[in-house]
């Protein structure tokens, strides 16, 4: 008959704890630098892709815009910002058209992007547009029949669903990237 002799339990925790570490340090298929994260640097181009339209005639000051990251941010060879991650931005002005042929206005924010680890990156964009003044048509239509020039309006700012932009992060970040 053979008889074991057992470890104690504090012993063999330590042990199992050992094996385990350098088990997975030396794993084939692991690589050491998937493990360390990776420094997303100041500037860094993510380009994005407006998901909604927006317009200066119907668009309200602190309304949440939506963007889609279009392709892969990659770092040393590895995706640290996803091809379909999502970005928020913020509209910071919103003006609709006026008479005398007064312009719409607006401005918007690009504000963060989401990286492969959930991390929220900040970024660095904003947007200023302004619609077609028409100051030239209401001054010959006032001059023309007097106070009607108060009706010829300016044009709204339309942005439509899927126009892009390239926007940059704001300070170095470190991310688990894959």
């Amino acid at each position: 008959m053979t008889t074991f002799r057992f470890l104690p339990a504090s012993t063999l925790r330590t042990v199992l704890a050992v094996v385990l570490i350098t088990g997975l340090a030396a794993a084939p298929g692991v690589p050491t630098a998937a493990l360390e994260p990776t420094v997303i640097p100041d500037t860094t181009e993510v380009r994005l892709r407006l998901e909604h339209p927006i317009s200066s005639a119907s668009a309200e000051v602190n309304q949440l815009l939506l963007f889609k990251v279009i392709e892969d941010v990659r770092i040393d060879g590895r995706t640290v910002i996803a091809k379909d991650a999502e970005a928020r931005g913020t509209v910071t002005l919103a003006q609709h058209r006026k008479g005398f042929g007064r312009r719409g206005k607006l401005e918007f924010t690009i504000d963060v992007v989401a990286a492969v680890d959930g991390q929220k990156l900040r970024l660095d964009a904003s947007q200023a547009l302004r619609g077609k003044d028409l100051y030239g048509t209401a001054g010959v239509v006032t001059i023309l029949t007097g106070p009607f020039g108060v009706f010829v309006k300016g044009r709204d700012v339309e942005v439509p669903a899927g126009t892009e932009y390239t926007v940059y992060t704001a300070g170095e970040r470190r991310v688990m990237a894959r």
